[in-house]
């Protein structure tokens, strides 16, 4: 995201890309008007896609809200993980908080939307890549859910007509920049941003371990 470039502009960059993603093809959703209010007793089912799930800036934020998923048993979230390699300490302790991991790197976009649609059964898919590394915005294009959604690991917008959704909070997207974005404006209050609120802090460093002279 270069902030040399108008919004507008940037706004017609994401889209030209997303096009790219879905082969020049808008896909209408084919959920709309087949979608009910879920009942008191159904279980939601929420997808995290992501190539971040491992030692990156994502998994550190995203470790609070799987462990607040965890103890809600009306959610029911799946992990579609397109990182090839090990993830880590970070993978490891996010598969403890979720209800099924999926690595996903290896499959074609038909077999992860059929996957999504079809074996899973996803209410909301969450993309937390947009237009980084690990992206499977390819699969999204296919409509594989009533709901998509973009949150976090890309703050800008998609540019994609198959994304629903932009998480975000009234002070970092407030309504006025709406027209920057082809997604619709999701509020978080008072902040989007999730913190890991069990994270050690390290000690104030001081001036002898620094190796800094007072007087600088």
């Amino acid at each position: 995201i270069s902030q040399d470039v108008d919004l507008r502009t940037q706004l017609s960059i994401a889209k030209a890309w997303s096009l790219l993603y879905s082969s020049g093809q808008r896909r209408e959703n084919p959920f709309l008007g087949a979608l009910k209010p879920p009942s008191a007793k159904k279980i939601l089912s929420v997808g995290y896609i992501s190539g971040d799930l491992r030692g990156h800036a994502v998994s550190h934020q995203m470790l609070t809200i799987f462990r607040q998923h965890m103890v809600n048993a009306r959610i029911r979230v799946v992990v579609f993980n397109t990182f090839s390699g090990n993830v880590g300490a970070h993978g490891q302790e996010i598969k403890t908080y979720v209800n099924k991991w999926v690595d996903v790197h290896q499959m074609r976009d038909e077999q992860l939307a059929a996957s999504i649609t079809n074996s899973l059964k996803i209410h909301v898919l969450i993309d937390l890549s947009g237009h980084t590394g690990g992206t499977r915005l390819s699969a999204l294009s296919l409509r594989p859910s009533p709901v998509i959604v973009s949150f976090l690991g890309y703050g800008s917008t998609t540019g994609a007509s198959f994304v629903d959704y932009f998480v975000s909070d009234l002070k970092a997207s407030p309504p006025e920049m709406s027209f920057a974005h082809s997604e619709t404006f999701a509020y978080l209050p008072p902040t989007y941003y999730p913190f890991n609120t069990r994270q050690d802090i390290d000690p104030r460093p001081s001036y002898e371990d620094a190796v800094i002279a007072r007087d600088q």
